[in-house]
């Protein structure tokens, strides 16, 4: 079997929680559903207070309605998550200035003072709302679109006759009212851009976890990563009571590879035996580079002998496989498996022991520790 020597396989931490965008998915889908239930809440406490506005008998339901529909949608209609984002603030801001300008314009005096301050209060979460599901500035545009269509109307208004059938007092409520969307607005926005700033600065640190774990030549997990794997690993098999198994494996002759046909040739044997390796485990295993021409493998929920039969299929496919450089390639495979009251130190210990008899017996074999039962007894090769 020959087989070029593809990219190497990227290796990234295994996630710990959800991508920070579906965090920000589930988060907008409760955000939207707690909206739903607040404004069913709303039009039923103001209808049976007998306070609800005509118009707000049905857009209160309607409003409801759309943001239910958004929040089931978004994470469901993946083509259509934008456009509903933008339909949840469209909905939210329409209905708070509607009625805004509703009572203000077309309404005969007195203003409905209940109507006129429930949806003053309500205003700086149409701006929330803005920054959280819309870009930064696209957010602001809305914002700032919604406060010029409810303040330069009731200013002019105020410049141009006066107060009106408002009341005395109402210009100077007015600025002050016009005067705190500005601030919220502002405010919205710098939390926007520290929220921006800290999915820039948590990528950055993931982008370092993985750089950090990972081995660069080979893309496999590196020590590091394996020992944090090996140590859990062996807590949970402390914890459950499963078996948990290792295999130390080097790479036989190595230095004679680097020396005959050079370093890059030897780098080409070392990244092409990561996937070829890789491609024989379970989804339980792990495989990372010790060190050197050295691997580990971590087999989770293996018995000695289970882990021995996979070493014996990795050390027949490395046999097996035509590598650039064109000579022969074989692996020296020591198994151990966990024992009461032994360390992450120890497992790994008795697995370089039984890799070390390994080499003993004329490499190309896989050793398992203790008994050092011999799997295969090939045609001596030389040390």
């Amino acid at each position: 079997m020959r087989c070029a020597v593809g990219p190497m396989p990227a290796f990234h931490p295994e996630p710990v929680a959800e991508t920070a965008a579906a965090q920000e998915l589930r988060t907008l889908k409760r955000l939207l559903y707690a909206g739903a239930a607040a404004t069913a809440i709303v039009a039923v406490q103001e209808w049976t207070s007998g306070l609800i506005a005509p118009w707000n008998r049905w857009l209160e339901p309607t409003a409801a309605l759309v943001f239910a529909l958004c929040g089931y949608g978004l994470g469901r209609w993946t083509r259509h998550t934008r456009a509903l984002r933008v339909a949840a603030v469209l909905t939210f801001s329409a209905f708070l200035a509607g009625n805004m300008l509703v009572q203000l314009f077309l309404l005969p005096p007195p203003v409905d003072h209940f109507e006129f301050l429930t949806t003053v209060y309500w205003l700086p979460l149409c701006y929330g709302a803005a920054f959280l599901f819309l870009p930064s500035t696209q957010a602001l545009v809305a914002s700032l679109l919604v406060f010029g269509l409810l303040s330069v109307p009731l200013w002019a208004t105020l410049g141009i006759k006066g107060y009106l059938h408002w009341g005395p007092g109402f210009p100077e409520l007015a600025a002050q009212i016009g005067i705190a969307q500005f601030v919220y607005i502002a405010l919205w926005a710098a939390v926007a851009t520290l929220r921006a700033r800290y999915y820039r600065t948590a990528e950055h640190a993931r982008l370092m976890e993985s750089l950090a774990l990972a081995d660069p030549l080979t893309g496999l997990p590196n020590r590091r990563a394996l020992m944090a794997r090996l140590d859990a690993e062996l807590h949970a098999a402390r914890r459950h009571g499963h078996a948990l198994s290792a295999a130390l494996i080097d790479i036989d002759h190595f230095k004679r590879i680097n020396d005959q046909f050079g370093h890059a040739d030897g780098d080409q044997v070392l990244q092409a035996i990561g996937p070829l390796l890789q491609g024989e485990l379970r989804a339980s295993d792990h495989l990372g580079r010790w060190g050197g021409e050295e691997f580990l493998l971590v087999c989770s929920h293996a018995s000695q002998a289970a882990c021995a039969e996979l070493a014996e299929r990795l050390r027949a496919a490395v046999e097996a496989f035509d590598f650039p450089h064109g000579a022969r390639v074989t692996i020296s495979v020591g198994v151990a498996t966990l024992q009461a009251g032994e360390d992450m130190q120890g497992l790994v210990g008795r697995a370089d022991k039984a890799l070390y008899a390994a080499k003993e017996q004329g490499r190309n074999r896989v050793v398992l520790h203790a008994a050092q039962v011999q799997q295969r007894a090939p045609d001596p090769v030389s040390a």
